[in-house]
């Protein structure tokens, strides 16, 4: 704790010692600031990409990325991310109640 303080002192900035830095908390991962979700048109143009490549390695994958960053540049997605997304879609189940199968699912499987 601090000592006493006078007036001298609080002009001195000498009665307490400089306190520790303040410890930072460490974030969890997730995505990136300023990283959108997709939207339809840009799961169409990677659904295209995956059709036409058929990935199979991290290599093919990385050209998934490459045809996608020719449509959106500014998102630049990694293919792993891209992978991530195509399996998620094709893990999607099919609405019960509904018998129409969304396009970009059936797309996917």
């Amino acid at each position: 704790m601090c000592k006493e303080i006078s007036c001298h002192d609080i002009l001195n900035r000498a009665a307490c010692p400089p306190h520790p830095p303040a410890r930072q908390v460490a974030h969890a991962a997730g995505r990136q600031s300023g990283q959108s979700n997709y939207n339809m048109d840009e799961v169409m143009v990677l659904l295209k990409a995956t059709e036409a490549v058929l990935p199979i390695s991290g290599t093919d994958w990385e050209l998934v990325a490459n045809h996608h960053a020719s449509y959106y540049p500014k998102k630049e997605r990694m293919g792993k991310y891209l992978k991530k997304k195509f399996n998620k879609l094709a893990k999607s189940l099919i609405p019960t109640g509904n018998p129409d199968c969304p396009d970009y699912v059936r797309s996917a499987k």
